[in-house]
């Protein structure tokens, strides 16, 4: 939970960066917030689109993969 609670924190203090918000999906993700987890990727993708292990991590929580 103190790491959520961190990276939280990181991307408060800085929204561009792409690897907190990858950070944040998957910790989400443990959690089991879904939709939350997708917003985290989808953000990490609007910041650096040439991810593409993010990219099939958001299709199979999306049931696309």
């Amino acid at each position: 939970f103190e790491s959520f609670l961190a990276v939280e924190h990181a991307v408060l203090l800085d929204d561009s960066d792409f690897s907190m918000h990858n950070m944040r999906g998957g910790l989400l993700m443990q959690q089991g917030q879904t939709a939350r987890a997708i917003a985290a990727y989808r953000r990490s993708l609007e910041l650096k689109p040439d991810q593409p292990r993010t990219k099939e991590i958001l299709a199979e929580i999306q049931g696309k993969g």
